[in-house]
């Protein structure tokens, strides 16, 4: 999908959670790349501002820092609070995420990989989502 399209179906900004290292910092370097604008999260802040700073030198894009610990409700509504005032489409959740074989190593030929979800995910879902479908309609 084109940078413009992208924003275009998504809005100006997105949310990556778990920013600050894996698959949730390789969704906000893409994102990046595309001219969408970011909230990074995670609970490493100095991580975080390493990776907004790569970002914003290398595509130009708006990057907010927010440092939190979504698996504690204080962290959840500090994110959900400063989300408030933004045009959020798109949430990548990649935070508490936990990758671990689903069947037992030795009883596998390749790995099979699961993502464990967690409670807070939901709550910033429907957070984020008015902005959201409110692009679509």
């Amino acid at each position: 999908m084109s940078a413009q399209r992208l924003r275009e179906r998504y809005g100006p900004w997105a949310v990556v959670t778990g920013a600050s290292d894996g698959i949730g910092r390789t969704f906000a370097e893409a994102l990046g790349r595309a001219g969408v604008d970011l909230v990074l999260v995670a609970r490493r802040e100095a991580a975080l501002e390493d990776v907004a700073r790569a970002i914003r030198q290398r595509d130009g894009v708006e990057v907010i820092v927010h440092a939190a610990d979504l698996a504690r409700p204080a962290g959840i509504e500090g994110l959900i609070d400063a989300l408030a005032t933004r045009e959020i489409g798109l949430l990548v959740a990649a935070a508490g995420a936990s990758i671990r074989p689903s069947i037992p190593a030795g009883r596998a030929r390749s790995a099979a990989w699961t993502i464990t979800s967690t409670p807070s995910r939901w709550r910033i879902a429907r957070a984020t989502s008015s902005s959201a479908a409110s692009r679509r309609a």
